[in-house]
């Protein structure tokens, strides 16, 4: 029930925003950890559609109009990131998950960023798939606006202190925007936490295309993002 709600408000939600999805090849068969750069809200949406998994999120995220809900029915794991101790349960959910058969997807850089470059990624979560000899799959996402002159950095990624509201509502009248996904040539194994971490954070940096920074939009109101 919970993939076929997935697919389905996924779907709706990407036509609704005007999300074109590239991609290139098939991905991998079975169940993996997928390691994925963080650049919006629309990352979930898009990632749903090309790998049916369980994702891990930030518990505010579960407080969402909409989105928070819809989530919830999808299997998240939300993860409250100001409790150490919570790793440990979402480390376990995840192992049940992977278990089961089902992939399981996180952002490891632990909050969306602007597209400049990919962050630091976090290696709390990685530590289970790695003693387990979990297979990871490095994503990279980017977003192209391909009717508006104005940055994706603040166009179509959500960071900072930007207003949900006013995001939505400006990304609903922008236009079409084309998603690339790109993934490795091949799941990593390592059993060591950090090299699996450090050869992650490589891929993703190899795959990654960094989003229009300028030009910024003239008129306002906008929130503070620097």
């Amino acid at each position: 029930m919970a993939a076929w709600v997935q697919g389905h408000w996924g779907a709706w939600t990407r036509r609704a925003f005007g999300l074109r999805v590239k991609t290139e090849g098939q991905p991998p068969k079975g169940a993996y950890l997928i390691a994925s750069n963080h650049l919006s809200y629309l990352d979930i949406l898009v990632l749903s559609g090309v790998f049916p998994s369980r994702f891990v999120a930030k518990s505010e995220i579960a407080g969402w109009p909409v989105i928070g809900p819809v989530a919830a029915s999808t299997g998240t794991l939300f993860l409250v990131q100001a409790d150490p101790r919570d790793v440990l349960r979402i480390g376990d959910a995840m192992r049940e998950t992977l278990d089961a058969g089902v992939s399981v997807t996180l952002f490891p850089e632990g909050a969306a960023s602007r597209g400049e470059r990919v962050e630091p990624f976090h290696p709390a979560l990685f530590a289970g798939p790695a003693k387990r000899g979990i297979p990871c799959l490095p994503v990279a996402l980017s977003y192209r606006a391909l009717r508006s002159p104005e940055a994706e950095a603040i166009t179509v990624c959500w960071w900072g202190e930007m207003s949900l509201p006013t995001h939505i509502w400006r990304l609903l009248n922008l236009g079409p925007v084309e998603v690339t996904v790109r993934w490795g040539d091949e799941l990593l194994v390592e059993a060591d936490r950090k090299r699996l971490v450090a050869r992650a954070q490589a891929e993703v940096e190899g795959l990654f295309q960094p989003v229009r920074q300028e030009p910024w939009p003239e008129r306002g109101p906008f929130p503070r993002v620097d």
